[in-house]
């Protein structure tokens, strides 16, 4: 899953994650990056997990960011703190995690304790 590319709608910049559980489930998630818009029908992108988050990227690899005022920049397109508050947030997350640990990604400290504190 990791870099594949990813057909992301015009206008809300939607696009779909289809993924198989070690359990056989498939599931399908609905994630909407607006950053990732494409800007002509020919305009590529992929999706990249990284230990700050999922990262939506262009065809040469630079990652959709938002920038803020003070010049700030996100560290990821979706940072993982906004999984919660994303419709199949908890899902999102999951997928994100399983995919750290295939590719040996470190999952940062707070988010596991996160889950410690709810389990």
């Amino acid at each position: 899953m990791q870099g594949h590319n990813i057909g992301v709608r015009a206008g809300r910049g939607q696009f779909t994650v289809r993924w198989k559980r070690n359990d056989g489930t498939n599931v399908n998630l609905r994630i909407t990056c607006a950053l990732a818009v494409p800007r002509t029908p020919h305009d590529i992108r992929a999706i990249s997990f990284t230990e700050h988050g999922i990262d939506v990227v262009d065809a040469s690899g630079t990652p959709f960011r938002r920038t803020f005022k003070s010049g700030e920049v996100d560290d990821a397109s979706i940072p993982y703190a906004k999984f919660v508050s994303m419709e199949q947030g908890e899902i999102v997350k999951e997928l994100w995690t399983k995919v750290l640990e295939v590719y040996g990604i470190q999952v940062p400290a707070e988010v596991m304790e996160s889950d410690e504190v709810k389990g």
